[in-house]
């Protein structure tokens, strides 16, 4: 269930979300990300906090520079590893995703539901956008649900995380 809806979600977003918008969407702030982490200079005068431009997250940033750097390294271009960053993050948002759809599967035992779940989730045109917008929040996002998911799931089923300590306590550690 897991893998099917994670590889759907992928090709699908792929096809209608990256390949038109290549190499993929940017906000004021995944523009700054990417000339801080490419060596370039990111203040501007639009910047809406003056020239504090350093309130986003470090490990989002270094992810972001692991990620630009090592296709660099590579050998590609600016637009190609621009391109796999937004990759990074549909690749991300599907992985969560598809942990939604089962999680939905598992706790509801209603195949219509989670058809329905899966459904929306793989057309829903917003998040086929946001799935290659380079934005921390869109991440942050789906992360947030599959986190809410899991405590809803220990609530639910106090005993199979009981049995099982680390898989509760990694969650909610």
């Amino acid at each position: 269930m897991f893998a099917f809806a994670a590889v759907s979600f992928v090709a699908i977003w792929v096809v209608l979300g990256l390949a038109p918008l290549y190499p993929g969407c940017f906000s004021t702030d995944s523009v700054d990300i990417l000339k801080m982490v490419s060596g370039m200079p990111f203040e501007s005068d639009h910047f809406r906090y003056d020239t504090l431009n350093n309130h986003h997250p470090a490990a989002y940033v270094f992810l972001i520079y692991i990620i630009y750097n090592a296709c660099m390294l590579l050998g590609f271009s600016q637009a190609t590893s621009t391109a796999i960053v937004a990759f990074a993050h549909l690749f991300v948002l599907a992985l969560c995703c598809g942990f939604i759809v089962r999680k939905v599967s598992e706790l509801f035992l209603r195949p219509a539901l989670t058809l329905a779940c899966f459904a929306f989730l793989l057309w829903d045109p917003l998040l086929v956008w946001y799935s290659v917008t380079v934005w921390k929040d869109v991440v942050f996002s789906g992360l947030f649900v599959c986190f809410a998911l899991l405590l809803v799931d220990i609530k639910v089923n106090p005993k199979q995380y009981a049995a099982h300590p680390l898989r509760g306590g990694a969650c909610c550690s």
